[in-house]
């Protein structure tokens, strides 16, 4: 390890990984456009039955029928609006279901992060991933973690990662300046 390597070792929760890939998954296009679609399929399935039965229901008034029918869109542009969560929920059960099938069921999993010229790389559960500085598509200081954001993946360090306040102040600041003095990737990953 050179001088020039921050790093940084702990334990991490099944909950704290499904956390992290749930941050991950909700930034992709695939996720928002999924969500969006299910959305407008509840919500539409929702308006378009209550249409039906309105129009089957009511056929001699046409000023009801039309109350009702205005009333069952609205009805389901909010049913497609409350399904956003519900999505979201499932799709949060599954990535839990993932995690706790890949690291068996582990109370906690250790973790190591290493910082340094090249790029980041991180060792948890026998596997090695790296990280290119290039490849890095953010960072995010959040309250509780410090978030590395890259094209096929992400690093997220916890507060608790870090001896004091100071060290993790450290740790973000050279992350900051390594990814900005990175030259862009050109090739794909």
């Amino acid at each position: 390890m050179s001088d020039n390597t921050l790093r940084v070792e702990f334990e991490t929760t099944l909950e704290e990984i499904v956390e992290g890939h749930m941050r991950f998954t909700k930034r992709t296009r695939a996720y928002r456009r999924n969500r969006a679609l299910a959305q407008i399929c509840c919500g539409g399935g929702f308006a378009v039955g209550t249409a039906t039965l309105t129009l089957l229901r009511s056929p001699g008034s046409t000023s009801k029928g039309l109350v009702l029918l205005g009333a069952g869109v609205g009805l389901g542009v909010l049913v497609g609006y409350l399904y956003g969560p519900l999505y979201e929920w499932r799709v949060r059960r599954n990535v839990r279901r993932f995690v706790a099938e890949m690291y068996h069921d582990a109370p906690a999993v250790r973790c190591e992060i290493e910082i340094g010229d090249g790029g980041v790389r991180t060792w948890q559960s026998g596997t090695e991933i790296a990280f290119e500085w290039q490849r890095s598509t953010g960072v995010e200081d959040n309250s509780d973690t410090i978030d590395l954001w890259f094209g096929t993946g992400f690093v997220s360090v916890p507060n608790r990662g870090f001896r004091s306040a100071g060290d993790r102040l450290e740790f973000l600041e050279r992350v900051r300046r390594l990814v900005a003095g990175a030259e862009p990737a050109t090739e794909n990953p």
